[in-house]
């Protein structure tokens, strides 16, 4: 049971490429489907729609067709609101702003940009400005904006009021800005450049500031994440869950020891799966298990998830993880299996010296046809590669016509191998659903004795 490992540890791989890790082993990632085509720079899930920005315009796509709604001059924020409208109804808005942007909002119907309004007004019967946003997100039934070292929010339930004075301020002493801002159970957590804070509350008379953190804070605003009950963020130190004060693990620091302003967190709904988009790589670490796995997600710029399922965007467009053993599809149609990669780090089997590799063997399980390759490097030099067919390519004939038959099939490979030295590296490379359960290399060495190195 393997994980990814940025620096050399025996038993971790060194990589992973579109594998995750399971309770049993190792399986490839779902298939995944892209749903727009061409360079994306921000997307966000909003009811069934996505909205997203691409040619310096802001799109929203519905699941049949693209709407332009308009050009945007600047990288925006958003963050999702059911907003009270008339008659007690209830409308579902997508806010959206910048600093040099005015706040607006889309409803659901999605044809137009609206305007945020302002109905509180100065001395002169002038409303006052609704307040720019460098932030949003959503608490206590607010929006909430925040520019500096300050956060605004609305009146409750009423989008359309924003009050002056309805302001949190948060100070240490220095310059710092607010970079990301979350709900996380009854707290807003509040991240800027160099320490965290609480918001506790639940209106403008008892709002409690809590400092969490002072010295740590996160490296840009997509490097907060939480499932509501947990979140997770990336500092200049490393990656790190909110509360705990060692990192989530050591084996990944290579990653993040150059801090990425624009890398990306993900925690998915269930709260297994925590995506981290950092450096152009996209790593899927398993929450439960603490062990990592990599998604190939080339030129990606973030991770979003829509619809329980999680996705990334870029300049490849806006791909969707689908089901188990689906192939990856294109926005045209066209499918290609998931190719995955597996190589494990030098081992020495043989502390005083050399060793022979007599044969490795693999333990899969196989629901469709998939193909596999096994091949071994041996003190840098490779070894021939040798491929197998695993699943069953056949269907199950009925009176009906023929179905597929899926139920999983457990086979066991050997490859012979007959090389000698004193480090071995194992590689597997697959194309189609792959679930390892075990790749044992069977060395001899001593007086001839038999080791496993599983």
């Amino acid at each position: 049971m393997s994980s990814l490992s940025l620096v050399p540890r025996v038993g971790l791989a060194r990589r992973m490429d579109n594998l995750l890790p399971q309770p049993t082993g190792f399986a490839s990632r779902p298939g995944a489907a892209q749903v727009i085509a061409g360079s994306v720079t921000q997307c966000w899930s909003f009811g069934q729609s996505l909205v997203f920005v691409r040619d310096g315009h802001l799109w929203l796509w519905d699941g049949f067709g693209e709407a332009d709604l308009g050009a945007v001059p600047a990288a925006l924020t958003a963050t999702g609101f059911d907003a009270l409208a008339t008659n007690a109804r209830r409308e579902s808005r997508l806010y959206l702003g910048a600093l040099g942007v005015p706040l607006f909002y889309i409803d659901a119907t999605g044809a137009a940009r609206h305007p945020a309004t302002n109905s509180v007004l100065d001395a002169a019967g002038v409303p006052y400005p609704v307040p720019r946003a460098g932030v949003l997100t959503t608490f206590r039934g607010r929006v909430w904006t925040a520019d500096g070292n300050r956060l605004h929010h609305c009146e409750f339930d009423a989008a359309g009021t924003w009050d002056p004075l309805y302001t949190v301020e948060l100070q240490t002493g220095r310059p710092d800005a607010i970079r990301a801002a979350l709900p996380v159970g009854e707290a807003l957590v509040v991240a800027l450049g160099r320490s965290i804070w609480s918001i506790t509350g639940d209106s403008q008379y008892n709002w409690q500031r809590s400092l969490l953190l002072d010295g740590r804070g996160v490296v840009g605003p997509q490097a907060l994440t939480s499932d509501g009950s947990r979140a997770f963020y990336l500092s200049t130190t490393g990656l790190y869950q909110l509360g705990e004060s060692d990192p989530v693990t050591d084996t990944l620091d290579e990653l993040w020891r150059v801090p990425d302003p624009w890398a990306s967190l993900l925690l998915d709904p269930s709260g297994r799966w925590l995506l981290v988009l950092a450096q152009g790589r996209l790593l899927a670490w398993d929450t439960r298990q603490q062990r990592c796995g990599e998604i190939v997600a080339p030129q990606a710029r973030g991770v979003f998830a829509h619809a329980n399922r999680l996705g990334w965007y870029g300049r490849d467009g806006v791909w969707l993880l689908g089901d188990e053993d689906a192939p990856d599809v294109q926005a045209d149609g066209r499918s290609t299996p998931v190719e995955s990669l597996f190589e494990g780090w030098d081992e020495a089997p043989n502390p005083l010296g050399r060793a022979v590799l007599a044969r490795s063997t693999l333990a899969v399980m196989a629901s469709t046809t998939a193909q596999v390759s096994y091949a071994v490097q041996v003190d840098g030099v490779d070894s021939p590669v040798q491929t197998r067919t695993i699943g069953r390519s056949t269907g199950l004939h009925t009176w009906r016509g023929d179905l597929p038959d899926t139920a999983p099939v457990s086979q066991t490979i050997e490859f012979p191998v007959h090389r000698a030295g004193t480090q071995f590296r194992h590689r597997l490379t697959g194309a189609g659903p792959l679930d390892v359960r075990g790749l044992a290399p069977r060395y001899q060495f001593g007086e001839l004795k038999e080791v496993s190195g599983e």
